[in-house]
């Protein structure tokens, strides 16, 4: 029986091996190559980036003129103010009163203290309740100066004076505001000068309500 010869077969299957573990070395070092070259230029890109911020025009801290603000933030201001000033019972009066103090600068204070002075002892004595009822859609703006803005505001006024009534008035009030460097809960600076009846009181019967 002829011997068989296993020596060239072993170099044969190790030399194949060989070429094998060589291809995959390449491959590995081929595919770090374009990892790193990757990750090179994804961070030199990132460094070079220009990074852009997106903030909202209002409100943000600082001073606005009132030119510089649309008519629906007086609005808003003015229609917060008046459900303070113009809807209360005798309970709650002096307490609504005081809380409309933030919305006035130093001027509009002068004119609420006066106010409050000659209301609340009235509203106390006669038992005095009332609601303003009004639609903002239809609140009128006027900017008769630069730093000025007027707000008029029509409606009804409700009144009950201890068990009499309700009588309901018609009325029509302008509030006066300005601007301040803005402050916490005040973003815009808004500040009331002053608050106007325009009209002559006319009451009409409760059937009309």
């Amino acid at each position: 029986m002829a011997a068989v010869d296993t020596r060239g077969s072993s170099i044969s299957i190790a030399r194949s091996i060989f070429q094998w573990a060589l291809i995959w070395r390449v491959l590995v070092l081929l595919e770090i190559g374009i990892t790193t070259a990757s990750c090179v230029a994804f961070a030199s890109l990132y460094l070079q980036r220009d990074t852009i911020f997106e903030v909202e025009s209002y409100p943000s801290p600082g001073y606005y003129k009132a030119n510089e603000l649309p008519d629906a933030s007086f609005v808003d201001v003015a229609v917060e103010l008046l459900s303070l000033l113009q809807t209360y019972n005798s309970f709650n009066a002096e307490r609504q009163l005081k809380q409309a103090v933030g919305f006035f600068s130093e001027e509009g204070l002068d004119w609420l203290r006066r106010d409050v002075q000659e209301r609340l002892p009235q509203i106390r004595e006669k038992a005095r309740t009332q609601s303003f009822t009004f639609k903002p859609d239809y609140a009128e703006t006027k900017r008769p100066k630069e730093d000025r803005v007027e707000v008029v505001l029509s409606g009804f006024l409700k009144i009950w004076l201890g068990e009499t009534g309700p009588t309901k008035e018609k009325c029509t009030f302008k509030v006066t505001m300005t601007t301040l460097p803005t402050q916490e809960g005040n973003s815009y600076g808004i500040a009331v000068i002053g608050v106007e009846r325009l009209d002559i009181p006319q009451k009409s019967s409760a059937e009309e309500i």
